[in-house]
């Protein structure tokens, strides 16, 4: 396995390449930080990766988000081990209190001292039926047709034998535009 600093939401692992990657849910950028003792195309692995919730309440005087699916998420000043971040899909830091149940949330959690959350709010939903399952058999592979197009899961939340055909909802996307919770 190829040697390469690795670093995850921001903070170095000490894990092989082959782990890094196969275990993430994200994307993954490759450097070439010292070209002077490698013949490599890279050296440093930089991979951003995501933990899917679907929200179910937020209690302001507390500073917690309470999840239907995925990890609770504690906010605000009153919490001095942990800093929350919200933002919209394009970047932009949101209030906590603009979150409303189902919303999703995808969710870069880093290690350190303090438990980093960023989180970004996604509120893309497609409603309709499945009318086509693709017959692969790698999960991350399986997509599902709904109203014309083509949609695969997170494999985190849903799962390809949590649909099937003649599914009939709302589906909830998550940052990759992938189904991660239905209704």
């Amino acid at each position: 396995d190829k040697d390469a600093n690795i670093y995850v939401n921001g903070y170095k692992e000490e894990i092989t390449v082959s782990n890094a990657l196969g275990n993430f849910y994200g994307t993954a950028t490759f450097a070439l930080n010292d070209s002077t003792n490698t013949s490599e195309d890279y050296d440093t692995i930089y991979i951003l990766d995501y933990e899917n919730a679907v929200v179910d309440s937020v209690n302001m005087t507390a500073g917690r988000v309470i999840m239907k699916e995925g990890s609770s998420i504690s906010f605000g000043s009153n919490n001095t081990n942990v800093s929350s971040t919200l933002y919209d899909e394009d970047g932009k830091e949101i209030e906590w209190s603009t979150l409303q149940e189902n919303d999703i949330l995808s969710i870069r959690k880093a290690k350190g001292n303090v438990s980093v959350n960023i989180c970004t709010l996604v509120r893309n939903t497609v409603e309709g039926t499945i009318t086509e399952r693709s017959s692969e058999t790698d999960p991350d592979l399986v997509e599902f047709r709904i109203g014309g197009e083509y949609y695969k899961v997170d494999n985190q939340l849903v799962s390809p034998n949590d649909l099937g055909l003649n599914y009939e909802g709302v589906f909830y996307l998550d940052i990759f535009g992938r189904i991660a919770h239905y209704e």
